[in-house]
């Protein structure tokens, strides 16, 4: 943040294995994936969020239909330090801390008919994901939803987002948006510089936590930047983000 008390940082590396047509058959994939994340977060009324693991991940998925498929991962951190604590609408304060071993399963369904992962121009995609830690180190036990329906407009695209940018099957999106927005981009021209790319803006809703009071702070979020497919970099995305909060 470039003003006030919040701070926001995070650092994180990982390497990945896809096998798209896992054991030959077109229907199945796998993915297998190790890193290391460490974050922390914490706002003008104290809610706060700091998490480090090195994580080591098995999935194996199946297509079927024409758009639709379902995944089955596993997640093990041998060690992991996660501690949180968030202002309830009571004004009670509440905190909790995660140290050691944990082992998370994750069951998800998803379908897309959109034509490009980070620069759709048409369709949908969704996943829905329920999640279940085992062992003592299980923090997050609710589902996950993330929607994105792309249109054609005035010579650009519109996308409404929910929950953040899918990421079909074996793949990862490079967005990170924001928990509710509205998205719209304008193509750029190539040159030699950018094999392809994009301008956008995105209004949309930042976040909602409560105050030391017990009152509700939402954050109204204002997104821009530039994506693009650039011939030395591969694949960027550069952009400023504004939020502004109001206590109810």
């Amino acid at each position: 943040p470039a003003a006030g008390e919040e701070s926001a940082e995070g650092h994180g590396v990982s390497f990945t294995y896809p096998d798209p047509q896992f054991f030959g058959p077109r229907r199945y994939f796998a993915i297998a994936s190790a890193g290391w994340t460490k974050s922390r977060h914490e706002d003008t009324d104290g809610n706060f969020g700091e998490f480090e693991a090195a994580q080591i991940n098995l999935g194996v998925g199946r297509r079927f239909g024409d758009f639709s498929y379902v995944v089955l991962e596993l997640n093990h951190r041998p060690d992991s330090d996660w501690d949180y604590g968030w202002w309830n609408t009571d004004a009670v304060f509440e905190r909790k801390a995660f140290h050691g071993r944990g082992t998370k399963a994750t069951l998800i369904y998803g379908f897309s008919t959109e034509d490009d992962l980070n620069f759709p121009t048409q369709g949908s995609a969704l996943q829905f994901a329920v999640r279940r830690d085992f062992g003592a180190n299980a923090p997050d036990r609710y589902p996950v939803i993330r929607y994105r329906k792309t249109w054609n407009l005035m010579d650009g695209y519109l996308s409404f987002k929910v929950g953040g940018a899918p990421a079909p099957e074996y793949r990862s999106s490079l967005d990170s948006s924001q928990p509710l927005a509205l998205t719209y981009a304008r193509p750029i021209a190539p040159g030699e510089f950018i094999q392809r790319g994009r301008w956008y803006v995105e209004p949309g809703l930042a976040n909602i936590s409560n105050t030391s009071s017990g009152d509700t702070r939402i954050g109204y979020g204002l997104k821009a930047g530039l994506r693009a497919e650039t011939r030395q970099f591969g694949l960027i995305d550069l952009y400023v983000f504004g939020v502004a909060e109001s206590v109810r």
